[in-house]
């Protein structure tokens, strides 16, 4: 008897646990090394994109994947430097941690 009041007390804080921290939405993240074949700028953003048969490395999360593929048609944005350049050009390496943001959807270079 014993055993089982221990038993459904451990269920219980479980529970309480489980309500006190609700779980968070994944950010889908892959890295990836594939080198730019394509730029897309605006006044307010770049956006890099690879071919994805020219991909040199690429490892999706376990936990909340990124596929190749979305990376390869949505492109990615990598941002500006001094106020309207893209940081990254045509033949540079797309190189880091690219994730999905959950407020815009985009895909970012971390």
């Amino acid at each position: 008897m014993f055993k089982i009041a221990i038993l459904v007390s451990c269920l219980f804080t479980a529970v309480n646990a489980m309500a006190a921290y609700p779980t968070q939405p994944c950010q889908a993240e892959a890295q990836v090394i594939a080198p730019i074949v394509r730029i897309e700028k605006s006044m307010t953003s770049c956006k890099a994109f690879v071919d994805a048969a020219q991909v040199r490395f690429f490892s999706s999360s376990i936990v909340c994947p990124l596929d190749l593929a979305e990376i390869a048609v949505e492109g990615v944005e990598v941002g500006l430097q001094n106020g309207h350049d893209c940081k990254l050009d045509v033949g540079a390496d797309l190189n880091g941690v690219v994730v999905r943001r959950q407020t815009s959807g985009l895909l970012v270079l971390e």
